[in-house]
């Protein structure tokens, strides 16, 4: 469901405990969680393109809400969710933009009440932790540390993509 094209951007999502989605926004093209991400890898090559695609289709899930981080060899990334079928954008502020399996907007933090939250949060803050300690020098391992700080026994996959040199690593 993730990955990283040839122009060093990639995509991965997150599954939510919220309502689906239905954002009809009577656009001429409906998209799906695979078929979105399928279109940004191919279509996109930075962060500003893959919001294009979101933004010129009707999204919807079936089950499950979910959220996409995107990120882009030039250092930009941003976290795209929806809210009562709404997109909000999370731009990064700062040096680290991480999530888990909870709204990250504070939108959608108001607008759903969601059971695992903490937990989401803990995990969240472990991966900022783990990266700190490294003093930000983020190689491939080091990523991959900062990211098993967040395991917990429902984690599936783990991965860190380097987008300049168009790799990534899974766990």
């Amino acid at each position: 469901l993730d990955g990283i094209n040839s122009q060093g951007l990639a995509i991965c999502v997150l599954q939510l405990n919220t309502k689906p989605v239905d954002a009809d926004m009577d656009m001429d093209v409906d998209m799906t969680p695979t078929t979105i991400i399928r279109n940004v890898l191919d279509h996109a090559a930075d962060v500003e393109e893959a919001l294009e695609i979101f933004e010129e289709c009707n999204f919807y899930t079936e089950g499950y809400a979910y959220h996409f981080m995107i990120a882009d060899a030039r250092g930009n990334c941003v976290i795209v969710e929806y809210v009562d079928d709404e997109m909000v954008v999370v731009e990064m502020d700062g040096d680290i933009l991480a999530c888990a399996n909870v709204h990250v907007s504070e939108e959608g933090r108001e607008c759903y009440n969601v059971y695992d939250g903490n937990e989401s949060d803990n995990r969240v803050e472990a991966i900022v932790e783990g990266v700190e300690d490294t003093d930000f020098e983020l190689d491939e391992e080091n990523a991959m540390e900062a990211l098993s700080q967040a395991h917990v026994s429902t984690t599936r996959w783990s991965i860190v993509y380097n987008l300049t040199e168009g790799q990534l690593y899974m766990a």
